[in-house]
This record gives structure tokens, sequence and C-alpha cells, in this order.
């Protein structure tokens, strides 16, 4: 099995919405785990399709096969909420860049603008992220 050093190509197989599917399929089975047929009705995949994904979801430790039902690993639990979180940044596209034009414009004081931040995003994960992001001044973390 690879072992997974490369984000390109973990977000590469996390842009397939099929794969995704799997993935949140997976995720939402916990520590039971899931019967291929179950995943494969589930996304709509043909047989062929669907040996494809998980295979490149294996490849990249996000799910494994035990006893003959898949299971999400820690890595595909990491993986498959980096990609949620980037949704709500996608979802909330526009109201990021007013809060963008705002501090570039240095239009409002920090302490305001994190209030802004506070009332219009509703992810307290995003939210963290955006003042986090504010009161460092460091995108390195």
């Amino acid at each position: 099995m690879a072992i997974t050093r490369n984000p390109i190509q973990v977000l590469d197989v996390l842009s397939d919405p099929k794969a995704c599917q799997i993935l949140e399929r997976t995720y939402a089975a916990n520590n039971e785990g899931v019967e291929g047929h179950v995943i494969a009705n589930h996304a709509r995949l043909s047989p062929s399709g669907f040996y494809k994904l998980t295979l490149s979801l294996q490849e990249q430790n996000m799910i494994e096969k035990k006893n003959q039902k898949y299971f999400i690993t820690f890595f595909g639990r990491a993986a498959y909420n980096a990609k949620r979180l980037l949704q709500k940044a996608v979802d909330n596209y526009h109201k990021l860049k007013v809060i963008d034009f705002l501090e570039e414009h240095q239009q409002i004081p920090g302490p305001e603008l994190n209030k802004i931040i506070d009332i219009c995003i509703d992810d307290y994960q995003l939210k963290d992220i955006l003042t986090a992001k504010r009161n460092s001044g460091s995108c390195n973390d």
C-alpha cells in the first residue's frame, strides 16, 4: 500500500465527487464498516467504477478493506473533514471577499473586523481560522 506524502495526490482523489461519496459513506459507517455493494449503490457506481475509486482511496490510505467491509482510516477522517471545511469556505466565498475588502482597505479596526467575522461566519472552524490568521499574521501554522 502506498504511503501518502503528497497533498496534491490526496486533493486529486478528493476532486472526484464519486470518491467523496464513498468517503462520506465510510465516514458515516464509522467503526461498523460498510459493504461494497452498499457504497456502490449509494454512489450509483458500476462495479468497475467502484473498484477504481476504492482502489484510489485505499492507495491514499483514506479507506481500508477488512472482512469484506470498508472502513475509513484516521487519515481518511482528516481528509474528509478538510474537504468539508474547504466546502464551507466556498459556500461563504462572498462573505470572505467582503472581509478581504474591509481588511485590505482598512475600513474597520481589527477588533471590529473580528466581530464582523464572528457575526457573518457560522462555522466555528472557519471562524477560528480567519481570526487566528488575523491575530498571528502568519499562515505557516
